[in-house]
């Protein structure tokens, strides 16, 4: 976990932010070069919630809109087998281990009829 670009975010601490984020991309970049050719390791990246609505203006000008959290969608970016059951697809963070459950064949995990890809 990278709890920083959130805690910068609520501080609208744009230099923080992008380090923190330099700092996870570095990290997830390492990861992969480990998996490499595996055919056995997922790996998911995503965020718990957006925070302070950061965007350019109409100006051109980079900026955050308010210290909190937002309702924005975050992205999931994933790599590796079981990939697909992520793709192109909206999901609520909950649902994330319940996908991973049945990934594994845990069927008494929650709704099984709700994850992506499995309806």
């Amino acid at each position: 976990e990278q709890a920083h670009p959130d805690k910068y975010s609520h501080n609208n601490d744009f230099e923080g932010v992008c380090k923190s984020v330099s700092d996870l991309n570095k990290t997830v970049e390492l990861v992969l070069e480990w998996i490499g050719d595996r055919n056995d390791t997922l790996v998911l990246v995503t965020a718990d919630h957006e925070t302070g609505d950061l965007k350019y203006s109409a100006s051109g000008n980079l900026g955050f809109h308010i210290d909190k959290h937002t309702d924005q969608d975050v992205q999931i970016f994933v790599h590796g087998q079981g990939s697909e059951m992520f793709a192109g697809v909206t999901i609520e963070n909950t649902q994330i281990p319940k996908t991973f459950a049945k990934m594994w064949g845990v069927d008494d995990f929650g709704d099984p009829t709700t994850e992506p890809g499995l309806g």
